[in-house]
């Protein structure tokens, strides 16, 4: 069992706090523990270099720690110079969806933002699962004995600073060229020269270890020096007394310049890499590819002396990012109807006795049930810093310290929702039950409604969503979320009220700590109840959209489609050869969301091309009507081998192992292996019947200098001559044999 111990409890800092954010890192970067994490990644083999120094042995027996401690020297150096960046969900997003084509572009200085920076997201980019037993394991704790082997940390990776690097920044003082460094490589170690040239990654995880998302009552740690048991209760209470840091370093790394960036392994540096290398290029983009803006925004930098930082606190040159929309259709909802409620005014969260706004819940009452109003992102650790952060997600946020921001336009699809919410199933069984409550009784609806969101009541939704109450149940879904945002501002103000009367020594850390685990169980009952009221009121959209019968709604599916095929030509044509706007086209695909008119599954773009183009297929082989291509008469299926070649081909890799490609036709055509005309060649043992086939369209193709055979020592490969004349030949085709008007909804 894997505990995700705070991957989706990150809340990034709000911009106005990176600078005082920074402050804070650059103390303790130097400071144990944190400093000792550098050593214990030189130690433990993970560290990204290795420190070697020549001499006696009393003096080469500490060359780790040494290196260590030069390591975190230098990241404060880096952090005291960066230029912070902030990013939003929706550029995070964008971001995360570009890297997953990993770029074939060789590592360029031009396309860092600045010479040293921090940037921080607001979405994780990554994790890394850290087995429980090690995390517990240190000079003053040790793993219980009776652990649960499979129980895991997950730590995710929040932000990165990095800095043009060579070997002279980890010298020491006075002995420049003593230490030599050598970088871990798949190849080996290698020595790295004085010129050598790069830029160094650092990144960066939470400062909780995440013990209060474990089971709070289970023993699972023994105190080395009283002996007593430690649940995970205790753990979070010695880290509110301890004042854990915000952020704390996890990995390192280092690119070379010129060098293709490395293979994107899961879980480590190497993936973050390709992430952090693409929101490079997306910011740095001009003309029409642009994506993101450059605005002015006065930056204001109060720092102490001892950290060398900047004493002004006036206006500094400084940057705020933000993405240009897109252009197109968007989806509207129904329109509703707005009801003027009156809130208390309170501050620092409602008095004891005063009145909280409807949807609230006072402090002191019980974390309400997932059918409540619950509806949150989800929250971080206990911050270290006085008052929880303003929500980085509103669109009113302003930049007034010295960030850049970075967000991308807001139509951006929602995580996968969760697996215990069920499409609905509509059998004989569920008859048609009268409704308790009139069409324009909302109030009654909104009680109704409620209880059908509960698990055992979710057969009532064919019912809810039926063409006469379809309408009524998507403005009571509103009011609902409407609901749910009070609460979700509520708790966030009540905790932000206990962690102030910590501070002010009202009340005791061991009080803060149980408020804490209360608000955490409130928040993961309110990420289920918000995954749940989502896709519910994402199917009333599409329901009332239906009703409606928009047929523009429909046509401009169907252009959307059309779009979406030809981008998807586009990349096949120029797959490993892509320029940043191509890579940024392609994103979008995975990002924007694809309309259904009926149905619980939310999809994406690249979910409609992959059912339209797997559709072609079985359609391409049975057609008997050929086109003409550059003279000659072309088959269907011939076209079908063209698209099992452009789909396992690009530019940088144009060659494929025939038996390799053999077999892949076999699982593509199914159909052929147990046809007529299949039997025969196997009685008259002429071999396979579908390689038969594919050997025939390949000497089509060969004939007009699209692909060419070759064989040597590693086998018969196949290779792709003219990329763009197959994609044209593909294009053509399925522009006179398909029409996307037939499409299902």
């Amino acid at each position: 069992m894997t505990i995700s111990a705070h991957l989706g409890a990150w809340v990034a800092p709000h911009p106005s706090e990176l600078p005082d954010l920074r402050i804070q890192m650059c103390e303790q970067v130097l400071q144990p523990p944190h400093s000792r994490e550098f050593m214990m990644r030189v130690v433990g083999g993970s560290s990204p270099l290795i420190p070697t120094i020549s001499g006696p042995p009393e003096e080469t027996a500490g060359i780790d720690i040494m290196g260590g401690m030069l390591m975190a020297r230098s990241e404060q150096r880096r952090l005291r110079q960066a230029q912070l960046y902030w990013v939003d969900e929706d550029m995070t997003s964008l971001a995360l969806a570009a890297a997953a084509t990993p770029s074939h572009e060789p590592v360029r200085a031009r396309r860092m933002p600045a010479e040293a920076g921090l940037m921080l997201f607001a979405h994780p980019i990554g994790s890394h699962d850290v087995d429980l037993a090690a995390a517990l394991t240190s000079p003053w704790t040790t793993a219980a004995p009776d652990l649960d082997e499979e129980l895991r940390l997950t730590f995710p990776v929040v932000g990165v600073s990095w800095s043009r690097w060579s070997p002279a920044d980890l010298d020491l003082d006075g002995a420049p060229g003593r230490i030599r460094w050598t970088p871990r490589t798949p190849q080996g170690a290698a020595p790295l020269t004085p010129e050598f040239d790069g830029v160094w990654l650092t990144f960066w995880t939470t400062g909780s270890k995440g013990w209060d998302s474990l089971p709070l009552d289970r023993p699972l740690a023994i105190d080395n020096h009283s002996g007593g048991t430690l649940t995970a209760v205790d753990l979070v209470a010695r880290e509110t007394l301890a004042g854990f840091a915000r952020l704390q370093t996890y990995d390192e790394l280092v690119l070379r310049f010129d060098q293709p960036l490395p293979r994107p392994d899961p879980d480590n540096g190497s993936q973050w890499a390709h992430v952090v290398y693409t929101a490079w290029q997306l910011m740095g983009q001009t003309g029409n590819a642009q994506l993101t803006e450059r605005k002015p925004c006065p930056v204001h930098v109060t720092a102490s002396n001892a950290t060398g930082e900047p004493t002004s606190s006036g206006p500094a040159p400084c940057s705020w990012f933000e993405c240009t929309p897109a252009t197109g259709p968007r989806r509207k909802p129904a329109p509703r109807t707005r009801q003027p409620r009156t809130v208390a005014a309170r501050r620092n969260g409602p008095a004891a006795g005063r009145s909280a706004p409807t949807g609230a819940t006072p402090a002191s009452t019980p974390a309400p049930t997932p059918t409540a109003d619950a509806n949150t992102r989800s929250e971080s650790c206990p911050p270290t810093s006085k008052g929880l952060p303003t929500s980085p997600w509103s669109r009113r946020t302003g930049c007034t310290s010295g960030t850049h921001r970075l967000h991308r336009n807001r139509d951006v699809p929602r995580p996968p929702e969760p697996s215990n919410v069920c499409p609905l199933q509509v059998s004989e069984s569920m008859m048609r039950k009268p409704f308790p409550y009139s069409l324009d009784d909302d109030t009654a609806a909104e009680t109704y409604v409620r209880e059908a969101l509960r698990r055992s009541q979710r057969g009532n939704w064919p019912a809810l969503l039926a063409d006469d109450r379809a309408v009524q149940t998507y403005r009571v879904l509103r009011r609902i979320e409407s609901g749910a945002v009070q609460t979700r501002v509520h708790h966030r103000e009540a905790i932000k009220q206990a962690e102030a009367d910590r501070d002010a020594d009202l009340i005791s850390a061991a009080q803060y700590a149980e408020k804490y685990r209360e608000y955490g169980q409130w928040r993961e009952r309110s990420v289920v109840f918000d995954a749940v009221l989502r896709q519910y009121l994402d199917m009333a959209v599409d329901q009332v959209r239906a009703i409606r019968r928009d047929a523009v709604a429909e046509s401009l599916r169907q252009v959307l489609l059309t779009l979406a095929v030809a981008v998807e030509e586009h990349r096949d044509a120029h797959s490993g050869e892509e320029s940043l706007a191509d890579t940024a086209l392609w994103a979008r695909l995975r990002l924007l969301p694809w309309p259904t008119a009926t149905g619980a599954e939310r999809r994406v773009l690249a979910d409609a091309v992959a059912t339209e183009r797997a559709r072609r297929g079985p359609a391409r082989r049975a057609s008997e009507d050929p086109i003409q291509f550059e003279g000659l008469p072309v088959f269907g299926e011939t076209v079908d081998v063209v698209d099992l070649l452009l789909d396992v081909t690009d530019h940088t890799r144009p060659t494929c192992n025939r038996t390799e490609l053999a077999e892949l036709w076999k699982q593509r055509t199914p159909d052929l292996l147990d046809s007529a005309a299949a039997q025969v060649t196997a009685a008259r043992q002429k071999g396979s019947y579908p390689t038969h086939r594919l050997r025939r369209a390949l000497l089509f193709l060969e004939g007009l200098d699209l692909i060419s055979r070759v064989s040597d020592e590693g086998g018969a490969e196949v290779v792709v001559t003219d990329r763009t004349r197959l994609v044209e030949l593909r294009r053509r085709w399925d522009e006179q044999q398909f029409g996307l008007d037939d499409l299902a909804p």
